[in-house]
C-alpha cells in the first residue's frame, strides 16, 4: 500500500488501484519503456525503504511511475517475478521461477545484480523460489517449490537447506511469515509449519493444504489457499 491505498496485480498485465480517500476502484494500464502497453500478467508488487514502487510479471521487474503509469525495466529475461522482499540494508529480493535475485542500488546509482544462490545447493530439486521473507532473525528465508533455504545477507551465501527429510512436511514452500515472537511460519501444500529457528525443528499442523499466502497482524496468522 502507497499512503494507504491498495494495489492489485492483474492477469492482463494492469493494476488496479482502491483510493483510500474516495473509496474509488480505477484500472491502471501500464506503460513499457518502448512505449506500448504491458499485456504480461502482474505477479508481485513492493514499496521499498526508498518509496520505489517494484512491479514483478510473468517476464521482467520494473519500478512503477503512478503518476503516469510507466513502467522502468530493471531486468527482463525473468521468468514470474513470484515475490519481493527487502532486508534492513536495503538490498531487494526477488524470487522468480529462475532462482532467487539480489538487486542493490550504487551510490552511483547504478544496479547491481547477483544471482546464483541455487548453485549452493546441490541438493535441491526444484530453483522455482514461491515465497521470501526477510526476518527478525536478519535472514533470508527462501520458500523453494524444493525445500526451505535460510540466506544470510551479510555473507551473501546460503547457510541452510531443510526438505521433508528434515522434518518439513512438504516441500513446496508456498508462503512464509514471522510472528512476533520470532517464530518462522510455513504455508505449504499440505499443511501449515512452524520452524524452531533454535532447534532447527519443525511443528506441522494439518490443517489446512494448498497454502499460497499469509499475513501476521493484531497477534493473529491469516493463510490463504
Amino acid at each position: 500500500a502507497l499512503g494507504g491505498d491498495l494495489w492489485f496485480g492483474g492477469q492482463d498485465g494492469t493494476l488496479t488501484y482502491y483510493s483510500k480517500f474516495n473509496g474509488r476502484l480505477s484500472v491502471r494500464k501500464l506503460r513499457l519503456p518502448d512505449n506500448s502497453l504491458n499485456s504480461s500478467a502482474v505477479w508481485s508488487l513492493f514499496q521499498d525503504s526508498r518509496h520505489r514502487f517494484w512491479v514483478g510479471t510473468a517476464n521482467a521487474l520494473y519500478f512503477f511511475d503512478e503518476r503516469d503509469n510507466n513502467l522502468r525495466l530493471v531486468k527482463k529475461n525473468l521468468s514470474v517475478v513470484r515475490c519481493i522482499t527487502e532486508t534492513s540494508d536495503r538490498s531487494i529480493w526477488a524470487g522468480t521461477d529462475n532462482g532467487l535475485f539480489r538487486f542493490d542500488t550504487t551510490a552511483a546509482g547504478k544496479m547491481m545484480i547477483r544471482k546464483g544462490y541455487e548453485h549452493q545447493l546441490p541438493h535441491l530439486s526444484d530453483y522455482s523460489v514461491r515465497s521470501v521473507l526477510a526476518a527478525s532473525d536478519k535472514n533470508i528465508y527462501v520458500g523453494y517449490a524444493g525445500g526451505l533455504a535460510i540466506v544470510n545477507p551479510k555473507e551473501n551465501k546460503v547457510i541452510s537447506l531443510f526438505t521433508t527429510k528434515d522434518g518439513l512436511s512438504n516441500n513446496f514452500v508456498g508462503c512464509i511469515a514471522n510472528d512476533d515472537k520470532g517464530h518462522i511460519w510455513i504455508g505449504n501444500a499440505s499443511s501449515i509449519s512452524r520452524f524452531s529457528r533454535h532447534q532447527h525443528i519443525f511443528y506441522n499442523y494439518y490443517i489446512s493444504g494448498n497454502n499460497r499466502s499469509v499475513m501476521f497482524m493484531d497477534r493473529t496468522l491469516f493463510f490463504g489457499n
